[in-house]
């Protein structure tokens, strides 16, 4: 399975990252605040809501909750651990 997670800005969240990915998981992320990381897979999100099984949004950057990405990850069955699809 193809794990999505949309952001990585957060200690917590890189935790969780790392948790996943230390359990085989492929979790690249999409974090508007960096261009390039040589630890995490960075993809934007427009290739993660076509190309990933599961994604999940653990902070809700501006890019996430604009109407037309909330409405596709409401869609998809997107995971919201931050309220963003409520906001």
């Amino acid at each position: 399975m193809k794990l999505y997670a949309c952001t990585m800005t957060f200690l917590r969240t890189v935790e969780v990252v790392d948790s996943l990915k230390a359990k085989g998981f492929s979790v690249p992320c999409d974090e508007p605040n960096i261009d390039a990381s040589e630890k995490y897979d960075l993809v934007d999100l427009s290739s993660a809501l076509s190309e990933y099984d599961l994604v999940a949004i653990l902070v809700g950057h501006n890019e996430f909750i604009t109407e037309k990405s909330r409405l596709r990850l409401i869609d998809i069955g997107a995971l919201d651990f931050c309220g963003a699809l409520n906001m």
